[in-house]
């Protein structure tokens, strides 16, 4: 070999190895890309919403999640849920990143209301808005109706399950026994009770009628309603009656069983009557004033009611006053009470006349005003009752729930803030009698709320995630059926 040809290998050989030492040039990263989906993405208050990840990184992977959910929340997991508190649009961003510090960004619409309709349906041929919605163990809905029928009511779309006829106006509500059983008064004098398919079981008669005063079921089955005849019936599951109490007037009310066994009883004869479980009097406190209001009780044994004259009664266990609120315009108190989970009672009232405003009102439990709306009287039409006859309903929320004769459900937070209103009446002065609302509403376990108007309507709207309060009277009748206990 010569010396060009030993040079030329030389050369060559150094250049193979320079090259074989080189590094390959380095791939360059894909960013990754960022991508989620939302169920559901309308939504009601309360509605849990699930987030499922559906990001990826074509050459590595992805190694953290941020995401913001618009409402001053985050959460850095994958697939996280979440429930909004407020009604409002809500932006959800998520931004990943990948096992090379790359990042993506993600966002979607959220939209969340305060409710969401379900059914409206017309149920018989007059007002059934004096009674409010019984709940039974599977659901369904009972009521009754000034035209003398008794409804079971399905509450996934408002149909008719059955109907029974009694003899007369039904203005009280029902109340569902541990058994099933269906208790309704009616102002034919008589209380029916009736099975679950809605045939009669029994009839219990009354020397007068009954309005408003609805039955209370015992611990034993026993029931206890009050009626015309001034008189309070204590009656047998099977319809005989065990005892009665006599007042010295109406009684227009629904009795309020402590844990003890006594019995406390409204009258329109102005007292609060504390009884013994076998029908005899423990002691007697002198409200001065009618009472239409039904009393309720407190986990201590506290009884709460108001007056046709404007004064809330609190009374202690032996019968001695706790303390009295008095409304600034002596504001009758006609529908009932309810409470609150930190002892709050919601109340509203009556009129005190043409001028005056009816007044929803929340009294702490040491007897002084937290707060109160006004509901002005109506400017083109003074003589319409803008008054709150019903009983409102607490939320797990602490939404205050409680209808209104002008035709709405309102919606209370607990600081006294409208959450939002549900109207259900026209503009037309003419009609809007038909549209008054005088029921307590029914706060089911799945966030459903049902209730009535004047002219026979029956409402169904998902309000919330969750039922009633953890309170001790969180609703009329006690709890959903109303039974009292």
């Amino acid at each position: 070999m010569n010396y060009y040809t030993s040079l030329a290998v030389l050369l060559l050989g150094l250049c193979l190895l320079s090259a074989c030492s080189e590094d390959e040039p380095e791939k360059e990263n894909e960013l990754p890309v960022a991508l989620f989906a939302a169920a559901p993405t309308a939504a009601t208050v309360g509605d849990e919403i699930a987030f499922t990840d559906q990001s990826g990184d074509n050459d590595g992977e992805i190694t953290s999640w941020a995401w913001d959910f618009g409402d001053g929340n985050t959460s850095a997991e994958q697939n996280p849920t979440h429930t909004y508190a407020e009604a409002g649009d809500y932006t959800v961003s998520l931004t990943v990143s990948d096992d090379k510090e790359a990042t993506a960004h993600y966002s979607l619409e959220i939209s969340v209301t305060s409710f969401k309709e379900l059914w409206t349906a017309q149920i018989g041929t007059a007002s059934i808005s004096p009674s409010a919605p019984a709940v039974g163990a599977d659901g369904t809905l009972y009521f009754g109706s000034q035209d003398f029928n008794v409804y079971a009511v399905n509450p996934e779309d408002g149909s008719v399950k059955w109907t029974f006829a009694t003899g007369g106006k039904v203005r009280s509500h029902a109340a569902v026994g541990a058994d099933g059983t269906i208790y309704v008064p009616a102002q034919d004098s008589k209380l029916y009770a009736l099975t679950s398919s809605g045939s009669k079981s029994w009839e219990y008669p009354f020397e007068a009628s009954i309005f408003n005063a609805s039955p209370v079921i015992g611990s034993d089955g026993t029931i206890y309603q009050g009626a015309d005849d001034n008189k309070l019936h204590a009656i047998s599951s099977s319809g005989s009656n065990v005892w009665t109490f006599e007042t010295g007037g109406k009684i227009r009310t629904d009795v309020a069983l402590a844990k003890d066994g006594t019995i406390y009883l409204a009258s329109q004869d102005g007292k609060l009557y504390a009884l013994k479980a076998d029908g005899t009097s423990k002691w007697t406190y002198d409200a001065g004033a009618t009472l239409n209001a039904s009393p309720i009780l407190d986990d201590a044994g506290v009884v709460y009611f108001g007056d046709d004259a404007g004064v809330f009664h609190a009374v202690n266990t032996n019968g001695t006053a706790k303390w009295t609120f008095t409304t600034a315009d002596n504001n009758p108190f006609l529908g009932g009470a309810v409470l609150g989970t930190d002892g709050t009672i919601y109340t509203g009232t009556k009129r005190g006349g043409l001028t005056s405003a009816a007044i929803f009102y929340a009294i702490g439990a040491d007897g002084t005003e937290k707060w109160k709306h006004d509901f002005a009287p109506d400017s083109e039409e003074p003589s319409f009752q803008s008054d709150v006859l019903g009983t409102p309903t607490v939320g797990a929320d602490g939404t205050i729930y409680v209808t209104f004769n002008d035709g709405n459900l309102y919606a209370f937070k607990e600081d006294g803030s409208i959450k939002f209103t549900y109207k259900v009446a026209t503009d037309d002065p003419a009609e809007r009698w038909d549209q008054a609302i005088w029921t307590s509403p029914a706060l089911t376990d799945e966030g459903n709320i049902y209730f009535q108007d004047y002219s026979g309507n029956v409402y169904g709207l998902q309000v919330s995630a969750s039922g009633l309060a953890d309170s001790a009277w969180p609703t009329r009748g006690r709890n959903l059926k109303r039974s009292g206990l």
